[in-house]
């Protein structure tokens, strides 16, 4: 066996042992385990007058509870401080109302409203009368305007650059060569638009020049109601002037209305809306200058109730032989001195584990309700009465009710509006402290792939914001690369005509730098907005959209427009109308903004599908490049 100096650096380890000081019954029997004796009652006296224990009240459980509530049923939704228009649960919910944008109909989509069309003339309408109809509606103006002859090199600017926003789709050719095949020349969204005026049938003669032939009766008007009432049940379509979407905000706007009582109506109103699902942390109570009268009446109903105590993960157990929920460690909490809210919170959960109760009371979807009082009997026998906590106390010095609101827990409760709160308006009694509204809501919504998507990013280099069009419309019923759209369109119009020959007069190979005039090449897709100052102001701006020039060999200089519904406002044919965006509506991290088809299952069983958009954060500020009057270093 080798000997020597152990290393000094090797570490010596001390045997550490433990000893666990418990509890072991040497019998067989275990009654007086179970038992619990306490062998020093003093020591846990002691131990309860430290805790404080003594100071608390031996009061009973709760075991019974009557509870006074009243509530009301939704009346109303309007566009933002419009007057209200009737709404009832049970057709919709909310979201396909407050969320629906006027939506524009593809190609594929027209054919198909139109094959639809023909099925009900087929099914509803005499075998003798059906070609008829077929030829009196297919007139103008419900034909379908589409040209399905390409440009050639010699067409005119104006037509090849229109031709060229179909034929560079190559699926949405196809598309059309397969319509021509079929024959169906009707415009479907057109001939709907017709047929859902109540007045259509006296239209007639204005619109095709003909009126009704002979023998027309109830099976035309049978087809008709049954046209317009599919495409309704297909696609939730709002009025035109009930539309929510504000594109100056990017964000939806409406208001909400129940009936205080036969003359007035309580208004919330919600003002940024974009998350694609809202509840009631959305809503303030505002002033309604609207106060119409309801046939509804307010509600109030008590019931008695069994009390149920609610517990959560983690809770403390009351009894000592009940195992506690070891996946939450209330200890591992880290909470610094100034976390007040987390401290309490926490001081709560474990102190008064006992005092958490739920009563089951169900109220109908839609309404707005309020707890008027609970009284709970506890085991003893003893009532107590719980009230609405924004009562005030009465004073027996003064004999006035002192203000009370400065205690009230307003955790899930509905803030005033800043005009409220400074209106003494006599509709607005109704206070929202301690209301809940039960919205009409959904929770599980479907999303199809974006239809349309526009980036908007700053770009601080050029000073402005561009809305590039990541995704656009392909006429077909979905959305298309807007990148891949923009460079698809530009090669088919040079393919078209082609590229003008070099210079004839070269640069002068002596000459040091070239100045160009022109601008860089910015893709069609990116839409700029320019910031400008609000009228009257030499502070505040907003962003005015902008547009690029098109400039081409062999074609004069044009505009590039926008392809997406959220960027063309104000774009019809030939007229133009500003279109602005409020500057604090694109924050300096960008905004993304999406157009789906959304679709649920309501309570009903009814299924709805709409056309909405939504709203999230950017993805940061971007460069696009674009620089005027360049001097390039020959």
């Amino acid at each position: 066996m080798a000997t020597g100096t152990p290393s000094v650096s090797a570490p010596v380890i001390p045997f550490t042992g433990w000893n666990r000081l418990e509890s072991r019954p040497r019998q067989q029997q275990f009654d007086q385990v179970l038992e619990a004796r306490i062998y020093d009652p003093l020591w846990m006296l002691g131990r309860q007058w430290q805790m404080g224990e003594f100071t608390g009240k031996d009061a009973g459980s709760g075991i019974l509870a009557k509870v006074q509530l009243d509530y009301m049923q939704i009346s109303g939704i309007a566009k933002y401080t419009q007057p209200p228009v009737a709404y009832t649960q049970d057709d919709l919910p909310m979201e396909p109302i407050v969320e629906s944008i006027n939506y524009s109909f593809s190609i594929k989509e027209r054919v198909l409203l139109a094959k639809k069309w023909y099925f009900f003339l087929k099914k509803d309408v005499a075998p003798s009368l059906v070609n008829t109809y077929i030829s009196l509606f297919d007139s103008s103006p419900a034909t379908l305007e589409i040209d399905t002859t390409p440009p050639i090199a010699t067409s005119s600017d104006l037509d090849t650059l229109n031709g060229a926003q179909i034929f560079s789709n190559t699926n949405l050719v196809n598309f059309l060569a397969a319509i021509s095949i079929s024959g169906i020349t009707l415009d479907g969204a057109i001939l709907y638009s017709i047929l859902n005026d109540p007045a259509w049938n006296t239209n007639l003669g204005s619109l095709f020049g003909t009126s009704l032939p002979a023998g027309s009766g109830t099976d035309l008007l049978t087809a008709v109601s049954d046209f317009v009432a599919w495409v309704k049940s297909t696609y939730t379509l709002p009025d035109v002037s009930q539309e929510n979407w504000y594109p100056d905000d990017l964000e939806y706007k409406f208001d909400a209305y129940w009936p205080v009582d036969t003359s007035n109506q309580l208004k919330l109103t919600a003002q940024n809306y974009h998350q694609g699902h809202f509840d009631w942390s959305a809503f303030e109570q505002d002033i309604n200058t609207f106060p119409i009268a309801s046939s509804a009446a307010k509600v109030t109903k008590a019931i008695q109730l069994m009390v149920g105590q609610t517990g959560f993960p983690g809770m403390p157990c009351s009894r000592w032989w009940e195992f506690e929920n070891g996946a939450v460690n209330f200890c591992n909490l880290d909470g610094n001195p100034t976390d007040m809210a987390k401290i309490i919170m926490t001081q709560f959960a474990l102190l008064y584990q006992d005092d958490w109760f739920v009563l089951p009371y169900t109220v109908p979807v839609g309404s707005y309700a309020e707890v008027l009082g609970i009284v709970v009997t506890d085991v003893f026998g003893v009532n107590t009465f719980v009230a609405n906590y924004p009562v005030n106390n009465y004073s027996y010095t003064t004999g006035f009710s002192e203000d009370n609101d400065w205690k009230s827990w307003r955790w899930l409760d509905i803030s005033k509006a800043d005009t409220l709160s400074s209106n003494a308006d006599p509709i607005n009694t109704h206070s929202p402290a301690g209301s809940f509204p039960l919205l009409p809501v959904v929770n599980n919504i479907q999303e199809s792939d974006p239809i349309e998507s526009v980036l908007f990013i700053r770009d601080e280099v050029s000073d402005m914001v561009w809305g590039i069009e990541k995704i656009v419309p392909d006429n077909l019923g979905k959305g298309w690369d807007g990148y891949q759209r923009s460079k698809l369109y530009g090669d088919y119009l040079m393919q078209l005509r082609g590229s003008l020959p070099e210079s004839p007069n070269p640069p002068d190979p002596n000459a040091k730098i070239s100045f160009e005039l022109i601008s860089t090449t910015i893709p069609e897709n990116w839409i700029p907005f320019i910031p400008i100052h609000l009228p009257l102001t030499n502070r505040y701006t907003h962003f005015q959209r902008g547009a690029m020039p098109r400039i081409l060999d062999k074609y004069a200089n044009s505009l590039i427009r926008p392809v997406t519904s959220i960027l063309n406002y104000g774009l019809t044919g030939t007229t133009y109308t500003p279109y602005y965006i409020h500057e604090e509506k694109i924050p300096r991290a960008g905004a993304i903004l999406e157009t789906y088809f959304k679709r649920t299952r309501w309570y009903n069983g009814q299924t709805v599908l709409w056309v909405g958009r939504k709203k999230i954060t950017g993805r940061g500020e971007g460069a696009s490049g674009l620089t005027y009057d360049k001097v390039i270093d020959i």
